[in-house]
């Protein structure tokens, strides 16, 4: 009778063992090592991070990364394309005045002050070249601001390079309209490969080029 106590005990212990194997193991709906849900063997995300120079090609937004936050996940880019010899205002018999896009450090409000004018988008050529990119179900592309276009200037370089090994237009003037006006006849430039910025009449078109940013 005690041997077959002995057995009985012995048998328990042995499937309590079992029990205790499948409960830690990943293979049985455990997530020790990420499971399926993109992460890898060590449990590390497999979320694509970016460097300032990069490619971006998700969901047929590309361009190339001229900034990064957030450790590279998210930033912003410009436009792999570029609206060559135009003016920020054309004029076309209007006159000039303040639209109000005189954000210096926020393209997007002054992207939204020049929609919200008396006059037509066509009026405003860099802006409707940009606000052109956003169609197709594709949105968020607008013109940088002053600040914003200074950051890019800071990577003019690397940028220029990563444009022509990725097949987009590179800088070939080194005059970049930005988004921010100066007052009613003048708004503000940057100087791409001197890293500087200065201001010229609004109607001013030859040499000068606009280049769209967008966040990711």
């Amino acid at each position: 009778m005690k041997k077959l106590l002995s057995i009985a005990m012995c048998l328990c212990l042995a499937f309590s063992i079992v029990g205790c194997d499948k409960e830690d193991n990943p293979d049985n709906g455990g997530n020790n090592n990420g499971g399926n849900n993109g992460g890898n063997n060590n449990g590390t995300s497999t979320e694509k991070t970016y460097s300032i120079g990069d490619y971006y090609n998700v969901g047929g937004v590309k361009g190339i990364v001229y900034k990064i936050t957030n450790g590279g996940k998210n930033g912003k880019i410009i436009s792999m394309d570029k609206g060559a010899n135009l003016a920020w205002h054309s004029h076309d018999g209007n006159g000039y005045f303040l639209v109000g896009a005189s954000s210096l450090v926020n393209g997007k409000v002054n992207m939204e002050a020049i929609k919200a004018c008396d006059l037509p988008l066509s009026d405003f050529p860099i802006f409707k070249w940009c606000e052109d990119k956003n169609t197709g179900g594709v949105t968020g592309w607008y013109l940088p601001s002053w600040d914003e276009a200074l950051e890019i200037a800071k990577s003019y370089q690397v940028l220029q390079t990563s444009l022509q090994s990725n097949g987009g237009s590179t800088f070939s003037s080194n005059y970049v309209w930005s988004s921010s006006e100066k007052d009613d006849d003048e708004a503000y430039y940057i100087d791409m490969k001197n890293k500087d910025s200065d201001k010229h009449w609004k109607n001013f078109s030859d040499g000068f080029d606009a280049r769209a940013i967008k966040e990711f």
